[in-house]
């Protein structure tokens, strides 16, 4: 056992023994008060070389990263370990085309808040202030989050299909795709209807989009969507389609 100011020993493969400087080997703030024991182990001599390569290898792969960064994204390496650049990669995770949440417009919220308000003044004329207080605000936040669950659908067509809110589908299953103004739409509702379709509208969307569905172990024959971008919404699906 020796005290901080002096060297301690050790072990460097089977040549015996080597100094080495105190600082290396015992934590500062203990210097002044603790006596440590450096044992003349090829453990120590191995954890020793290993910490000190560690801090090497960080430091180079840190500067190394630096200069990649602009060149390739870090991700996992192809069979002999070529990294996938931007561009592949992309592909890979799956290229997003379109993007849309069918929300709830402006006015809408002015309904909630006219009848919020009205609940409000039949719950207070009947009941005391607390009670009114906490049954308004508990009915109108029910209706406040049944609205923004409503508006909250996405419509998504990316590389590995259509996803409408919780349903998705493969595009090597979709054979064709109409866009559908406000008359087409209303008729696809109406009197040309078929009951098997599966339907993801919105009253407050006027326009939309037919898929005609080539899976023959589904039941629904087409998807009829909402969406405020007809045409954009049928170009990307098709543009999917073809890709696949």
């Amino acid at each position: 056992m020796r005290a901080c100011t002096s060297g301690v020993s050790g072990s460097f493969g089977s040549g015996g023994s080597e100094p080495v400087d105190a600082s290396q080997a015992i934590v500062t703030s203990f210097c002044a008060t603790t006596v440590v024991t450096a044992p003349s182990t090829p453990a120590y001599s191995f954890h020793r070389i290993f910490s000190d390569k560690a801090m090497v290898s960080l430091s180079e792969a840190a500067q190394q990263g630096s200069r990649d960064a602009d060149e390739s994204i870090r991700a996992p390496d192809r069979p002999g370990g070529v990294r996938f650049t931007n561009e592949e990669f992309g592909g890979i995770m799956g290229h997003v085309d379109y993007v849309e949440r069918l929300r709830v417009p402006s006015w809408w919220w002015l309904v909630v808040a006219f009848f919020v308000l009205s609940l409000a003044v039949a719950v207070f004329a009947y009941l005391p202030a607390w009670t009114a207080a906490a049954v308004t605000a508990a009915l109108g936040g029910g209706v406040v989050l049944v609205v923004i669950g409503y508006g909250s659908s996405t419509l998504r067509v990316d590389g590995s299909g259509l996803r409408v809110g919780h349903s998705s589908i493969e595009g090597r299953w979709i054979s064709g795709v109409e866009a559908l103004d406000a008359g087409a739409a209303s008729a696809a509702l109406g009197r040309d209807a078929d009951h098997r379709d599966f339907l993801h509208t919105r009253p407050y969307i006027a326009g939309g989009v037919r898929v005609t569905l080539s899976d023959p172990a589904d039941p629904h024959p087409h998807w009829i969507i909402s969406t405020r971008r007809p045409a954009e919404l049928a170009r990307a699906i098709s543009e999917m389609v073809a890709a696949q």
